[in-house]
């Protein structure tokens, strides 16, 4: 979903039309290019123990989304629309037209409405719902005002129900959404229940499909909560509540962006040692192309770090994997507003910098995985640059740690949330 979050930015930042379709059936389109038989259907019975051979997909599937794609990418490219190497659910012609795909919702964005009409006389050929103008799209909403060049996308009707749902909307309003203190594991002589566990991982579900669109704030206490899914207690539900408390308090939230596109620059933290039941640390990042966050993560790193030196130094890492695909999409969606001057990732760490820019600490990190030392060629042949920021200027600073308040609501309008 967070192509669809960056599509909407530059689209807006770029001053594009954005118009919305929604294929009615769209996996009955697709052909199928291998042979599927199905029992005869309910309510026909010819007496026999025959079997159907399908000739359409069907949306019981599993191969209808990848065939319902392929019918879609077809005919795009037929169109002159080819799909972004960066990803392939987006298609652009000319570099200035271009589609979103998220199933069977569409995004068209151009330069003007001539060209959109067009495009979307070729998609007749399916059966469409034109939905004019994008308002409401995958569950967020869309606030554009073209005079300003701003762009709001908020959650407010889903997390409404989210929260209803959850039975905590007169709950009183959390200020954070997670308390500065540790969650522990489960005992080890404890077992969920299985009712308990299925509305524990529902409820974790729910924040994380937030989480992924809008909300970046709730990024580190989702990503806690999560890691208890397998056997979570009651403290562990405890945790999730507060964030639906907290989500009630700040539902009027929304992710802005406004002004002209800027140049991609990123923010990499890592808290080391900050799980405390495994002493693995928290990796974060955040980017942007001016104001709001276009892209960010919170994540526990597979193994323990030995320092706050090699924790940030895979931190840095993962933030530059993101960056170099980011450029990649960059450059196909946007190219004449993307230079190739290097991408800076700020850090608020001295010592893994210093480790990116110059081996020569070789004896003390030669057993660092060879992943990580990808990050120097990245460095070396100028696609980013590591420099840095103070710990007060870290953006990606709430993204692997809970702060108190007022540290967090800075946080929180970095992020671009207004």
């Amino acid at each position: 979903m967070g192509i669809q979050v960056q599509t909407r930015n530059i689209a807006a930042a770029l001053d594009l039309e954005i118009e919305q379709m929604d294929v009615k059936t769209a996996f009955l389109y697709g052909t199928l290019d291998e042979d599927i038989y199905v029992e005869q259907p309910h309510g026909f019975d010819n007496g026999t123990t025959k079997v159907c051979k399908l000739n359409k997909a069907l949306y019981v599937l599993k191969q209808s989304p990848r065939v319902w794609y392929q019918t879609l990418s077809t005919f795009l490219k037929s169109k002159g629309y080819n799909p972004v190497d960066a990803d392939h659910s987006v298609f652009t012609k000319d570099g200035k037209t271009f589609v979103a795909v998220y199933v069977d919702d569409l995004l068209l964005c151009g330069p003007d409405m001539e060209i959109i009409n067009t495009l979307k006389r070729d998609l007749s050929v399916f059966q469409m719902v034109d939905l004019g103008p994008a308002h409401y799209y995958l569950g967020m909403s869309i606030t554009r005002n073209r005079q300003q060049r701003t762009l709001r996308i908020g959650q407010k009707s889903y997390l409404e129900e989210a929260i209803k749902s959850a039975g905590l909307w007169e709950s009183a309003p959390q200020l954070t959404p997670m308390a500065t203190g540790n969650l522990e594991p489960a005992p080890d002589d404890y077992t969920a229940h299985a009712d308990f566990k299925a509305k524990y991982q529902s409820f974790v579900g729910t924040l994380m499909y937030a989480m992924l669109g809008t909300r970046p704030d709730i990024a580190f206490s989702v990503s806690c909560v999560s890691r208890f899914a397998a056997n979570p207690t009651d403290a562990h539900m405890k945790a999730v509540k507060r964030i639906f408390s907290y989500l009630r308090g700040t539902i009027d939230l929304q992710l802005t962006y406004r002004g002209e596109l800027l140049q991609l620059e990123g923010y990499s933290d890592a808290d080391w040692g900050g799980d405390p039941s495994t002493m693995r640390s928290t990796s974060g990042f955040v980017f942007n192309v001016g104001s709001g966050a276009i892209s960010w993560s919170s994540k526990r790193q597979p193994t323990v770090a030995l320092s706050t030196t090699e924790a940030e130094y895979r931190a840095q890492t993962g933030a530059t994997k993101e960056a170099v695909w980011l450029r990649q999409l960059l450059q196909k969606l946007a190219p004449q507003e993307q230079t190739p001057h290097a991408t800076i990732i700020y850090c608020d760490n001295q010592s893994a910098i210093a480790l990116a820019k110059d081996p020569k600490f070789h004896a003390r990190t030669k057993y660092i995985a060879i992943e990580e030392h990808w990050i120097r060629e990245k460095v070396k042949d100028n696609t980013i640059k590591l420099e840095y920021v103070s710990t007060s200027k870290q953006i990606a600073d709430g993204l692997t740690k809970p702060l108190p308040k007022d540290a967090f609501v800075e946080f929180r309008r970095l992020l671009g949330l207004e």
